[in-house]
């Protein structure tokens, strides 16, 4: 587990799973998972191979640039860098897990997005 604060290099881009987006839509909602400790982990994937190892091939996923991770910092504690998820907790095809969608400010617009 690595906290994002302690980050020292990473990749320019890092894969996100996500839930399914629709064409059209504005913004994005990441998959966050609960710890047992009661701690909100961003799983953060080096690479997109790696994020389909870790995640499963039905995986949602975006893209985002690792330098901007610690804006929507406020939505999680940790983040989990290129884990494998068990098989029980990876998505089907056609799963949407519930999740609302993470959002910061864009300040070319005033509107609030998630972009990667």
């Amino acid at each position: 587990m690595t906290d994002v604060g302690e980050v020292t290099e990473s990749p320019p881009t890092v894969f996100v799973p996500s839930r399914r987006m629709s064409a059209g839509d504005r913004e994005v909602s990441l998959e966050l998972r609960s710890l047992a400790d009661g701690r909100t982990a961003m799983l953060a994937y080096s690479s997109l191979d790696r994020l389909v190892t870790g995640c499963g091939e039905a995986q949602p996923w975006v893209s985002i640039r690792a330098d901007r991770l610690g804006e929507l910092r406020e939505h999680f504690d940790l983040v989990l860098v290129d884990v494998d998820l068990p098989e029980g907790l990876r998505p089907e095809p056609g799963d949407q897990p519930v999740q609302p969608p993470v959002r910061r400010p864009d300040r070319r617009s005033g509107d609030d997005r998630v972009d990667g």
